[in-house]
């Protein structure tokens, strides 16, 4: 008498050999892709709120990074260059690590919880 049909053993071989992919920590960051809707939301918010603290217009010149975190709302944590806009042209670079933080059902809907921005050097 058999306990398994005979091609349990074959399924059970199969499935054994798919790599293991580890789960998401609940509450951890997950990689994004940095040209995804989320991403560049996140980024021009983080562009504009950063424009009124240096007193200049800033546009994001490339996002390097990004990743987000589920947690009552959404933490995105991005590294990108910003570019000063003068005159239709680009000047001042900084490279800044930002952590916008969104809530689509509040008033506002998006917060600059930290940024660390460093000059970036013109020869770049």
């Amino acid at each position: 008498m058999r306990i398994f049909p005979r091609g349990i053993a074959s399924l059970t071989f199969a499935f054994a050999a798919v790599p293991m992919i580890p789960a998401p920590t609940p509450g951890g960051w997950s990689p994004q892709n940095p040209s995804s809707a989320g991403v560049r939301q996140a980024a021009g918010f983080a562009s504009a709120t950063l424009s009124q603290e240096f007193g200049h217009p800033y546009i994001v010149e490339h996002i390097a990074h990004a990743e987000s975190q589920v947690v009552e709302g959404v933490d995105y944590r991005l590294r990108f260059r910003i570019a000063e806009l003068q005159d239709e042209i680009l000047g001042n670079r900084k490279d800044c690590t930002v952590v916008v933080w969104t809530r689509p059902w509040l008033t506002p809907a998006s917060v600059l919880t930290s940024f660390d921005c460093q000059n970036v050097d013109t020869a770049d």
